[in-house]
């Protein structure tokens, strides 16, 4: 309240309702005074009335006093009066203002409340102990097509809009709490006012007062039938998918089985083709013996048919023979143990199976005037299947002869070179025959590649060496131009 606002009796006015007290005091005295006087002046030798008269102005006197005590004290029995009901008054306004402000702030937050939730999305409401609703959101109407009156006015409407299916669900539900203390919803669906199936994802707590008494039930509906919708598409999605896995899966069997037999089919043909390279071996490899054995049998014809073959030189001529025949036997179970497989991975010396090999091809290679030279450790081991091992250097160094001898190389030779490089086994095998063409190097171990007419090779010889060295043995096999010839490489 403004200053200007003060009322008449304030303590501003309190001096002067004094001096007015005091004035008005005065006036009576003086009153009683003058009337004394006059009555003096009209009658001086009457004592007796001087007397009364006296004492008449003695009382006025003092009843004028008396008078203005009373009226001073009434006076300070207003102020206080006046002070107080001023001191109430500005109370009174300053709460009255508090209570405008704190009403406006009020009204001010319930717009705010109301703008929320006339945009939010999600179906709220309160429900009360006895299932009446405190508060349902805008949003409801948007939900379900019912309005805020409809569910106000029927309880029971909340339930009926729920699918049988899903109803004692969602009488009966607990929700499940995770670890970071996230409310799990429940999945329920309800039919529309005008009988769209609609999912919700539902969430509900209970509220209690300040007393710790139920308060009724605070629960959340949010619209997640976009979501189901996408859930079945997945569903559905990921079901096509199973099936086109398994019938993937039944294709890719097939064709690894398709794999394996082309691979049981090459492996067969590579050893005909290596067979056909042992056939051709033992032809070369019998071919003196047989010679000598025609000589032996020409010499006993002659002897006989001159009369001078003894018996003693018969036996010797027989036994001749028979040491050419065990020969040539012994060649030939060289040769069977030479392409038996190994059942299991052992320990081998790869100088000694270096020399097997050129065992089985020596004759083959001097019939061409190749020259092989042999180099390097003989104390090398490697860990795997001999025979193969064997095979594939087969393969190489007979590889090595026939391009020698198919280019006419003069002084052809085959150098073998046996190491051992970071604890494991190397053995380099290289010619002087002008290497591989540029264009055939990268493809020379594609299975059925080859250079050679349809009827001197199958093209599989080194793709299966490449096979057993680096699948069945766990090694390298590679190749390159070097030095005016072709360099192979084989690491177990």
């Amino acid at each position: 309240m403004q200053a200007s606002d003060q009322p008449p009796y304030s303590g501003e006015n309190s001096g002067k309702n004094s001096g007015k007290i005091l004035t008005y005091a005065a006036f009576q005295a003086l009153c009683w005074t003058l009337l004394a006087g006059a009555s003096l002046l009209l009658d001086a030798s009457s004592i007796q009335c001087t007397v009364v008269l006296t004492a008449i102005w003695l009382i006025g006197l003092v009843v004028s006093a008396l008078g203005a005590r009373q009226l001073f004290r009434c006076a300070q029995s207003q102020q206080r009066i006046e002070d107080e009901l001023l001191r109430q008054t500005r109370q009174l306004a300053e709460e009255i203002a508090e209570r405008k402000t704190a009403q406006e702030a009020v009204q001010q937050s319930e717009e705010h409340l109301r703008i929320v939730a006339d945009c939010a999305s999600n179906w709220e409401y309160w429900r009360l102990p006895d299932d009446t609703f405190l508060y349902m959101s805008p949003s409801v109407t948007k939900l379900t097509g019912y309005s805020i009156e409809e569910f106000m006015s029927d309880h029971e409407l909340v339930h009926r809009i729920i699918l049988p299916e899903d109803r004692e669900l969602f009488l009966n539900h607990t929700h499940e709490v995770c670890e970071d203390g996230h409310i799990m919803p429940i999945e329920m669906r309800i039919l529309t006012k005008n009988g769209e199936l609609r999912w919700l994802g539902h969430i509900c707590r209970q509220i209690f007062t300040p007393e710790g008494l139920p308060w009724g039930w605070r629960a959340s509906n949010q619209d997640i039938t976009q979501l189901k919708l996408m859930e079945q598409k997945l569903l559905e999605q990921t079901e096509q998918l199973e099936i086109i896995n398994h019938s993937l899966e039944n294709r890719i069997s097939e064709a690894v089985a398709e794999l394996r037999r082309m691979d049981q089919t090459m492996i067969q043909q590579g050893r005909l083709a290596a067979l056909g390279e042992m056939i051709n071996n033992i032809a070369h490899q019998w071919r003196q013996p047989l010679n000598n054995i025609g000589l032996i049998i020409q010499n006993i014809q002659l002897s006989y048919d001159s009369g001078t073959i003894t018996s003693a030189e018969m036996e010797c001529q027989i036994d001749k023979a028979m040491d050419v025949i065990m020969h040539m036997s012994g060649t030939i179970d060289d040769f069977r143990n030479f392409f038996r497989d190994d059942k299991e991975k052992q320990n081998f010396c790869i100088n000694k199976a270096v020399r097997r090999t050129l065992d089985f091809v020596s004759a083959a290679l001097e019939s061409r005037n190749v020259r092989v030279v042999i180099a390097g450790d003989e104390d090398v081991t490697a860990f795997g299947y001999q025979n193969e091992y064997s095979q594939v250097l087969l393969n190489i160094i007979s590889n090595a002869g026939e391009a020698c001898f198919e280019r006419c190389v003069e002084d052809a030779q085959i150098r073998i070179r046996i190491t051992r490089e970071n604890e494991r086994s190397a053995v380099y095998v290289s010619d002087n025959c002008g290497g591989i063409p540029d264009d055939v190097l990268p493809r020379i171990f594609d299975p059925y590649f080859t250079t050679r007419a349809p009827d001197r090779g199958t093209g599989i010889g080194l793709y299966m060496s490449k096979v057993i060295i680096e699948q069945n043995m766990g090694g390298k096999l590679t190749a390159r131009n070097l030095d005016g010839g072709a360099e192979f490489r084989v690491e177990v």
